[in-house]
């Protein structure tokens, strides 16, 4: 696990860094301030973003019976979009935002049949089950300070929870279901240059998601309906496209 986040992380300030190269190029007027007023990048504008990065995650599932247990824990390479709309007050900046993001595999986290983590399966057999896909929706707020911004969002946030067991390579129950939760987080963005009628902003966020507690109703026998829910931790890297409001470094009353 610790391989893939470095490998995110590294790749995340490669990308800064040339960033960094390209906006010391001279590519905008100065903008001068009246008195009353700082030079500092408006947030405010609609934006669209794609994300990358990875996630650890906790699945837990149980039935009626006492001791019973379905639980697996693993961690998966994620990539998303980001769509959203903020607004800028002196340094404070509002915003509300929706994603969707997926995995880069379908592999399933398993536990050893036969454990306390698995008492649906026997020795021979094993737990099986993954978030396939997360959506979110929820508000921002923000403090900016020149070309940067730390913020922190979170709100409402939905996945897909699918489970099987197996024994002897034969499936013995499956079942998938959308469960309800939510998300909060924090990170920060850089205003790095104007490209494409856009505004390029790169960025690094953290959150945490709750899918809660869901029956379901397995597809192969009712008698191994079990209750799951799950939780995830993400870090993802981000580059936005502000493309309303998009402009250089601008003049504001402080």
């Amino acid at each position: 696990m610790n391989r893939i986040f470095s490998g995110f992380v590294a790749a995340a300030l490669v990308s800064f860094a040339g960033a960094a190269h390209a906006a010391d190029i001279p590519a905008r007027m100065p903008v001068k301030a009246t008195p009353n007023q700082v030079v500092a990048y408006n947030w405010g504008g609609f934006y669209t973003a794609s994300t990358l990065g990875g996630g650890w995650q906790n699945i837990d599932g149980h039935s009626t019976v006492v001791g019973s247990r379905h639980n697996t824990d693993g961690t998966r390479a994620w990539m998303g979009s980001v769509v959203g709309l903020q607004g800028q007050w002196g340094n404070w900046v509002l915003g509300v935002e929706g994603s969707y993001t997926a995995p880069l595999s379908n592999k399933f986290d398993s536990s050893i049949g036969g454990t306390a983590d698995c008492t649906f399966a026997g020795a021979a057999g094993a737990c099986n089950s993954r978030i396939n896909r997360i959506w979110t929706g929820g508000a921002k707020v923000g403090y900016a300070f020149g070309n940067w911004m730390v913020y922190g969002a979170g709100g409402y946030a939905g996945g897909r929870i699918e489970e099987n067991t197996t024994l002897n390579g034969q499936v013995g129950s499956l079942s998938k279901a959308n469960h309800n939760g939510w998300y909060a987080g924090a990170g920060f963005d850089w205003f790095v240059t104007r490209i494409w009628y856009s505004d390029l902003i790169l960025g690094l966020e953290y959150r945490h998601i709750e899918l809660s507690d869901k029956l379901h109703n397995d597809l192969v026998s009712p008698a191994n309906n079990k209750t799951f829910g799950g939780d995830i931790d993400m870090i993802m890297a981000k580059a936005t496209f502000k493309w309303v409001g998009a402009g250089p470094l601008t003049p504001f009353v402080k």
